[in-house]
């Protein structure tokens, strides 16, 4: 966000993608038999990272530091528009054996995860596993996990 408070035009132009594909997940999501809107999306929205320090990683999520935009912008608005009832959530789901291997194990998981915005299945705006090797140089790099 700009320091007058406006959306870049290449953020406006995500939003744009993401709330469509959003738009055409709920529709589809509300054909199955029994679905009410008072029910959560069949698969939640999702994001997928990489953390060598998933406590410090955690706190960062819930306090907005260094979090995807778009992932803090919809929580706020969730929370805005319907209190606590939908939050993000923090999980481990895998402990990457060797550091090398975390861009490949974000950028598969996300694609097996739908965590990109053009589906309406999560946050990601940017090739998962880029970013990984900034998180290698990371002070906690030789930390065991």
């Amino acid at each position: 966000m700009s320091v007058e408070g406006k959306l870049s035009s290449k953020r406006e132009a995500i939003i744009r993608v993401f709330r469509r594909a959003l738009r055409a997940r709920i529709r589809y999501d509300t054909t199955y038999e029994g679905f009410a809107m008072k029910d959560r999306m069949q698969a939640p929205l999702c994001e997928w990272g990489y953390t060598i320090n998933h406590d410090r990683r955690e706190k960062q999520h819930q306090t907005y530091s260094s979090s995807n935009w778009l992932m803090c912008m919809t929580e706020a608005f969730c929370r805005e528009r319907w209190g606590d009832k939908y939050r993000i959530k923090f999980f481990n789901v895998y402990n990457v054996p060797l550091l090398a291997l975390a861009s490949y194990a974000e950028a598969f998981i996300t694609v097996i995860g739908q965590g990109y915005v053009v589906n309406g299945g999560g946050f990601s705006h940017h090739p998962a596993g880029r970013s990984v090797g900034g998180s290698m140089s990371d002070q906690d790099q030789n930390e065991e996990y």
